[in-house]
C-alpha cells in the first residue's frame, strides 16, 4: 500500500509539473519559428537554393531592396519579415543579391536569417477596398503603361504584400505567385512612407537624407520629372499642407518658399541635422525674407555664425544665425565663406 502510495504521489507531482511548463511556455508568448502563411504549401528546393527570410528587431520595420551594395543607393522596394529571399551571388561586404519574384537588389545580410523558417512574420493580409470600382487589378510588373494584367480580384478578396513599392505599389503574394497590385486599393494602406504620413497628418516634419551631403529636391509639381528649384539639407524644418493621392509627395512650405517633396524623405520628428556651418565673407550680407528680395533687409557683418538650411536655383542660400534664435532668411550665396564642409557648388 505504501508502495502504491508513494508512485500515485510521484504521478501527481510530475503531472503537476509538466502543467506547470506548459503554462509558463504559454505565458512567454515566444513565437514559433515556422514559414510564413502566404508560402504554406510553396516548395523551396534545397538545390534551387540558397534561401534566406528576412528579420527585423521592430515589428512591421522593413528592409530596403537597394539598387546598388550601399545603404545611400536607392531604394526599390521594402519587404517585411518573414519574406523568402532567393540568394544570387555570394555575400561581398555585408550585402548580398537577391531576387524576390521578378524584382532584383542588394540587402543588408544583418536582416536576414538562412533558411525559410522565422519567429518574425510581419507579412501583411490585405483586402481589395476599391471604393470607386469592383477590385484590383494583378500585373507583372509595378506600373501601367508596360505591365500585363494576369487577374483581377474583387473587392473583399484577400492576398499578402510581402513588399512595398515607391510611386503607391506593393509587391502581392496570391495562390503562391507573385504580382503587383496598386496600394490604394487595399486596406490597410501600405506605402513606402512613415506612419504619419500614411494617416495624412499635416504640419511640422523634417528633412532626412540618407547620405547626410544630399540635399532634398523642392519641385514644382508632385513628380520626379518635375523642376526643382531649390534643395535642402538633413534636419530642414518644413511645413507639410497636404499629400498627393498616393501619399508619395507633401505640399510643404519651406523659408516662405512652396513647393512638394519626396515623402520618403521627411520626417516627423528630428533624426538628423546635417545643415552645414560657416561665416559671412568680407564685406557683409543682405539678409532677405525670400530669395532675391531685398525689401526689409537686414545687414549681417563679416564673421557672423551661420547655419546653412538649402540653396535655390538662382545663387541664393537659405541660413539661419546660429548666435540669434529665429534669425533667418536668404542670402546671396557669394556672401558666405566656402569651408570643408560648406561649398558653393550646388
Amino acid at each position: 500500500m505504501k508502495k502504491y502510495c508513494f508512485l500515485l504521489l510521484f504521478v501527481l507531482l510530475f503531472t503537476c509539473a509538466a502543467a506547470q511548463a506548459d503554462s509558463l511556455g504559454s505565458r512567454s508568448g515566444e513565437k514559433e519559428a515556422r514559414i510564413a502563411e502566404c508560402y504554406e504549401d510553396m516548395e523551396f528546393k534545397e538545390e534551387d537554393g540558397p534561401w534566406w527570410v528576412v528579420i527585423s528587431d521592430r515589428e512591421d520595420d522593413r528592409l530596403n531592396l537597394r539598387e546598388k551594395p550601399n545603404r545611400n543607393a536607392k531604394s526599390l522596394a521594402k519587404y517585411f519579415a518573414g519574406t523568402i529571399v532567393h540568394q544570387l551571388e555570394e555575400e561581398k561586404n555585408g550585402w548580398m543579391l537577391v531576387e524576390i519574384g521578378t524584382m532584383t537588389g542588394y540587402v543588408d545580410v544583418e536582416y536576414l536569417q538562412p533558411g525559410i523558417e522565422t519567429k518574425e512574420r510581419d507579412i501583411k493580409l490585405v483586402t481589395v477596398r476599391n471604393e470607386g470600382g469592383t477590385g484590383a487589378n494583378l500585373r507583372t510588373s509595378p506600373n501601367t503603361e508596360n505591365s500585363k494584367v494576369v487577374l483581377t480580384l474583387k473587392n473583399q478578396q484577400t492576398a499578402y504584400a510581402i513588399g512595398v513599392l515607391p510611386e503607391g505599389w506593393l509587391q502581392i503574394m496570391y495562390d503562391h505567385e507573385y504580382y503587383f497590385a496598386k496600394a490604394p486599393l487595399f486596406t490597410p494602406l501600405l506605402l513606402t512612407t512613415p506612419d504619419e504620413i500614411y494617416s495624412g497628418k499635416t504640419g511640422i516634419y523634417y528633412v532626412y537624407n540618407p547620405n547626410p551631403s544630399d540635399r532634398l529636391n523642392l519641385r514644382k509639381n508632385p513628380t520626379a520629372t518635375a523642376v526643382s528649384f531649390a534643395k535642402f539639407y538633413g534636419g530642414t524644418q518644413v511645413l507639410v499642407t497636404g499629400f498627393d493621392a498616393m501619399r508619395e509627395w507633401a505640399r510643404v512650405k519651406v523659408m516662405n518658399l512652396e513647393g512638394w517633396m519626396s515623402t520618403e524623405y521627411l520626417k516627423a520628428k528630428l533624426t538628423q541635422t546635417a545643415m552645414p556651418e560657416t561665416t559671412v565673407a568680407a564685406g557683409g550680407a543682405l539678409l532677405c525674407t525670400r530669395p532675391d528680395d531685398t525689401a526689409g533687409s537686414t545687414t549681417l557683418s563679416a564673421g557672423t555664425h551661420v547655419l546653412v538650411y538649402g540653396f535655390d536655383d538662382s545663387g541664393w542660400a537659405a541660413i539661419t544665425v546660429t548666435e540669434a534664435s529665429g534669425f533667418n532668411g536668404w542670402v546671396e550665396l557669394k556672401s558666405l565663406e566656402e569651408t570643408d564642409a560648406f561649398s558653393w557648388t550646388r
